[in-house]
């Protein structure tokens, strides 16, 4: 059954991305059995940019699907939708690549499938500049370092809530500043330690919306956990670089899929 959390228009697109190709991976980097090895935080200069203007828009109506509910063909790439490889394919290079293939199941691979954030996430330039599309989507879970005694101890914590910014950034023509816009994903309950159980997050673009951010060169994606204190007997951060000496038990997002439904790159 589906649940829908109104928080801006929607559309029904799934994700969660699988790439069986280490031309996603460099030398094997971020794919150890060690937890904090996998955190992936570059920004690759992103966050050195120029801002101009800033935009917020918190998004008020949105679909929401549990991992159960997402459809899956099976086939090589997952459900048949418009994934970033397929509207362009400079997208099927490089570690990132991982997150724009559309396949909705893992089939195992682990960190093969997935990128492991930090609360202070990550950034990145797009191949081609942003022409429009008809939204914006993710699939994600929580993770931590939790050695949780038997399936009924883990049960209270399955299901958690964070907040999720992604950030795109237009630069200002004849300049080398960028404006910015933010879309707040406030209080969404995600899987969490839950077999890898995903859940995806999708919201329509409106025409003043999706005009904000046309001409993109850039986003970027950032978290933080929500309720701390839903995590009882366990001390836990979502920043593991405030937790060098491991003291505390770790939180971070595992994002599979990151989708732009009919976008148009130039």
């Amino acid at each position: 059954m589906k649940k829908r959390y109104l928080i801006l228009p929607v559309l029904a697109m799934v994700l969660v991305g699988c790439r069986k190709t280490d031309e996603s991976f460099e030398h094997g980097r971020y794919n150890s059995s060690v937890f904090d090895n996998n955190y992936y935080t570059e920004w690759g200069g992103v966050d050195k940019v120029e801002i101009g203007e800033i935009s917020t828009i918190h998004v008020s109506n949105l679909v929401y699907l549990d991992n159960k509910e997402i459809p899956n063909d099976h086939s090589d790439y997952g459900f048949d939708v418009k994934n970033l490889i397929k509207e362009e394919d400079k997208f099927s290079y490089g570690y990132l690549s991982k997150l724009y293939d559309g396949r909705l199941r893992c089939d195992g691979l682990t960190t093969r499938s997935r990128v492991q954030l930090n609360k202070t996430g990550y950034g990145t330039f797009f191949p081609k500049e942003y022409r429009g599309s008809q939204g914006l989507a993710f699939a994600l879970r929580g993770g931590t370092t939790i050695s949780f005694p038997s399936s009924e101890a883990r049960k209270p914590y399955t299901k958690i809530k964070v907040d999720v910014t992604m950030k795109f950034y237009v630069r200002v023509e004849g300049t080398n500043t960028y404006n910015r816009v933010d879309f707040v994903f406030a209080d969404l309950p995600i899987s969490s330690d839950n077999n890898g159980n995903t859940t995806y997050v999708q919201m329509d673009f409106t025409e003043e919306v999706g005009s904000k951010i046309y001409g993109a060169d850039a986003m970027s994606f950032e978290f933080e956990l929500k309720d701390k204190t839903q995590y009882s007997g366990y001390e836990i951060t979502d920043d593991y670089t405030s937790d060098p000496n491991k003291e505390k038990e770790h939180f971070s997002i595992m994002l599979y899929e990151v989708l732009l439904p009919g976008s148009v790159w130039y």
